[in-house]
């Protein structure tokens, strides 16, 4: 590849935001919006369940991991983001994540998220 070809894709992949300049990651906890699952469920199942909220202002934010603990009464998650500097779109980052989940279910079945701070967001699903 000749020079003139090699900054001029060093250009477009810096504008496109790809993150190839990317720094230091900082994470922290992505508050949840809101639980979306059924009225109810069969004890046996399967229970899917949707989780919305916005991850980051940009494209520079994205979901790292999702960390949760389960018994036959509780599913208790938490998700954890990165903000990584560097060239980023300016576009915020939804968050749309799915799950599902497999019986056993006890009733009701308590839908727990973590938030950064105030109270867990909670939704009860029970189980008919």
């Amino acid at each position: 590849m000749t020079r003139p070809n090699c900054a001029l894709l060093s250009a477009l992949l810096l504008a496109s935001g790809c993150g190839i300049l990317e720094g230091d990651a900082t994470r922290f906890i992505v508050r949840v919006d809101s639980i979306v699952a059924p009225a109810s469920v069969g004890p046996e199942g399967p229970l899917v369940v949707r989780f919305l909220g916005m991850i980051g202002p940009n494209g520079c934010s994205r979901l790292a991991e999702v960390p949760s603990g389960r018994s036959p009464g509780l599913l208790e998650v938490q998700f954890h983001g990165e903000l990584r500097d560097g060239v980023c779109t300016q576009e915020p980052v939804l968050l749309d994540y799915q799950q599902e989940l497999a019986p056993p279910f006890l009733d009701p079945f308590v839908i727990r998220v973590l938030q950064p701070s105030g109270p867990p967001l909670e939704r009860s699903v029970p189980v008919q």
